[in-house]
């Protein structure tokens, strides 16, 4: 593949984008994604907006799942459904079922904090309706070919 990045995810927009094929070996992670968006002040990126990748790989060296958050909720009802927290082992485990047959992402972000030191993903899988789980990684890799036109928020009617 003719282009990457590395180490930095803050270049890509992932809200909306749809992660398939995912792969674990060893301490790899690997899977395509298509709907990501590069940000305009990316070094990778030539053209003076956002753009949409037609289709890229990304490969995260390390990976390691530190927590896997279910959040709370009411269900209409007078019943309620406290968040759940999974660690370790259990949060590996409960990420890769999720995953396993592809993930919508609604967003990977950077630490926030030295409190939460860890990158943060939002999703939703085919066995949850939506999760968090907080990650670490030793390296980031995203290989691309091609752009597949602007990103859709560009001419979005709130961005004249």
């Amino acid at each position: 593949m003719s282009r990457y990045s590395s180490h930095d995810l803050t270049e890509f927009e992932f809200h909306d984008a749809w992660a398939d094929e995912i792969r674990r070996e060893g301490d790899a992670l690997t899977f395509w994604v298509k709907h990501l968006n590069l940000h305009a002040s990316a070094p990778e990126n030539p053209y003076p907006q956002d753009m949409e990748l037609k289709e890229a790989l990304l490969t995260f060296s390390g990976f390691q799942v530190k927590e896997y958050c279910l959040p709370g909720y009411e269900d209409g009802s007078a019943e309620t459904h406290p968040e759940q927290r999974f660690f370790g082992a259990d949060a590996e485990k409960r990420f890769a079922l999720a995953a396993a047959d592809g993930l919508r992402l609604y967003g990977i972000y950077p630490p926030s904090s030295q409190e939460r030191p860890h990158w943060n993903l939002e999703a939703r899988g085919k066995t949850e309706l939506y999760f968090t789980s907080a990650f670490s990684f030793r390296q980031a890799l995203m290989e691309w070919e091609e752009f597949a036109g602007k990103a859709w928020y560009v001419n979005f009617p709130s961005n004249p």
